[in-house]
């Protein structure tokens, strides 16, 4: 495989998304604390309250978690910005 094909898999890797443990890696945390914000996202749509939403946005397909680095880097400027709250 050349340099441009490993560049070219890895773009689409990132834009398909990382898993849970990579994610939290990349934001500093505990995969634990993804999962726990994972829950508030699916409470927030049950009771249809996007305030009880936490943490970045994520997806998935199937049982697979995955997050864009770029919502992750979003988040991580808001969660700045925001003056460490984590919403």
């Amino acid at each position: 495989m050349c340099v441009l094909d490993e560049v070219r898999a890895l773009n689409a890797s990132l834009a398909e998304g990382i898993p849970t443990e990579a994610a939290a890696e990349h934001l500093g945390l505990h995969p634990r604390t993804l999962e726990n914000w994972r829950r508030s996202w699916r409470r927030s749509e049950r009771e249809g309250k996007p305030e009880l939403r936490r943490g970045p946005q994520f997806r998935t397909v199937g049982s697979r978690v995955s997050y864009r680095v770029s919502d992750l880097d979003d988040f991580r400027v808001a969660h700045k910005a925001n003056g460490g709250d984590e919403s």
